[in-house]
């Protein structure tokens, strides 16, 4: 069987698609809207034997007992489409930043002198931390580095160093993806 991810992001330009799609490539080796709709057209009308995965930020905590269906619908009023999965939709809780943090190890190999990881909370639950304290600890943290964070060309480099193991065990919402892909 093959499967297709749909993943939301990859920046404008050539360059920046080129890194995202190896970012996430060596990401899953280790281990909005359009592509939703992608998503909606390879499940109704996808080739035979092939399987359409969905992968999006969360962009918020997601309820307890709620399935990411409904977190979705409830969130960006997206339906599931007519013979679509539960094992067909994945979250990055609460956005792809989430997992960086996962793999701290990585992080400092990445930004080198002058990363500060005191910008990081002792968070024992990294599914919790809303997208906005995130992106500012990654940007304080980074603020004295030659580099710093961005989205864009350093986020898809940085996704293909973190380790999926990090990744799978800091970020519960992680592993329901890599089991599926594991499954294929």
């Amino acid at each position: 069987m093959t499967a297709t991810l749909y993943v939301e992001g990859g920046g404008d330009g050539r360059s920046l698609r080129a890194r995202f799609r190896e970012g996430w490539s060596v990401f899953l080796e280790s281990a909005g809207e359009q592509t939703f709709r992608r998503f909606a057209v390879a499940v109704t009308s996808g080739p035979p034997g092939a399987a359409a995965l969905l992968l999006v930020d969360s962009e918020a905590p997601v309820a307890p007992g709620r399935s990411v269906w409904q977190h979705l619908h409830d969130r960006d009023g997206w339906r599931r489409p007519g013979g679509a999965r539960d094992d067909q939709a994945f979250l990055m809780v609460q956005i792809m930043e989430t997992w960086f943090l996962a793999d701290r190890r990585a992080l400092r190999e990445y930004f080198g002198a002058g990363f500060r990881e005191g910008a990081f909370s002792q968070w024992s639950a990294l599914e919790d931390i809303p997208k906005a304290t995130v992106l500012k600890a990654l940007e304080r943290a980074t603020a004295d580095c030659g580099k710093r964070y961005a989205k864009g060309r350093v986020s898809f480099d940085l996704l293909a160093r973190i380790d999926p193991a990090r990744v799978e065990e800091a970020c519960e919402h992680s592993g329901a993806l890599l089991d599926r892909l594991r499954a294929l």
